[in-house]
């Protein structure tokens, strides 16, 4: 009797396992297209009751993204750093949002980038590992700046992003529309994207039209992420 008991039980558990290792190609993992929200903060327009109200609506609703703020307006308005819930990443985008490249001093591109993140960083208690430049303009002085600050990732290009992978910055494939110009319903395409999407929105538009805009996307198959879920690294640090 116990003979036939322990064949059953042996039986039962090579049938569990076998459905698990077939049950991927039966009933395959559905794939969501990868879509990080990026808010970039600019200037004075709104503040602070838009970073409040988004935080607010972002967190009833659960949806993850990455907020981009200069380090004068983290200074001047630190709730737009310290209201948004701790599943998001916070970078920078230099002190005065300045265009990196019109600057011909590299000490100067150097105070610009590092006084942006340790405004920041002190702004929100933390340590952000991620940036973003100013109208999307760097040169060849980009990666120094970076690395000299402890700076791990950079969203600065449209169809590019850049992390720090084995002692250098190694390039990733994204694509990035902008809410101003690319309505929501434009957009139903990234369902089926193979390539991680970004979609930037700045403090120029409200938060109800913000509000439409994620509305449309509810019930795609894309899935919200932050800067450092999409890069497998953690580039926010809360103390």
């Amino acid at each position: 009797m116990k003979l036939i008991l322990g064949a059953v039980i042996a039986t039962s558990l090579i049938l569990f396992i076998g459905i698990l290792v077939i049950s991927p190609v039966f009933f395959p993992k559905e794939n969501k297209a990868q879509v990080m929200l990026s808010f970039n903060i600019l200037d004075d327009t709104n503040l602070p009751n838009w970073c409040n109200e988004l935080s607010n609506f972002l967190n009833s609703q659960n949806i993850k993204g990455t907020i981009f703020i200069t380090g004068r307006l983290s200074e001047k308005y630190p709730s737009c750093v310290t209201s948004f819930p701790k599943s998001f990443d916070v970078g920078s985008q230099t002190y005065d949002y300045v265009d990196l490249t019109e600057i011909s001093d590299y000490s100067k591109q150097l105070e610009q980038v590092q006084k942006g993140k340790v405004a920041v960083d002190k702004s929100g208690n933390l340590d952000s590992k991620i940036f973003k430049a100013p109208f999307g303009k760097t040169d060849k002085n980009i990666y120094s700046l970076l690395g000299s600050n402890d700076i791990r990732a950079d969203f600065s290009y449209e169809n590019q992003y850049n992390k720090y992978y084995d002692s250098k910055f190694l390039k990733f494939d994204i694509l990035t529309y902008d809410s101003k110009y690319h309505s929501a319903e434009s957009l139903k395409n990234i369902e089926s994207s193979d390539k991680p999407i970004q979609i930037e929105f700045d403090n120029s538009m409200s938060v109800e039209d913000i509000k439409k805009y994620l509305e449309v996307m509810h019930g795609w198959k894309i899935k919200f992420v932050t800067a450092s879920e999409m890069t497998n690294m953690k580039l926010t640090i809360r103390n």
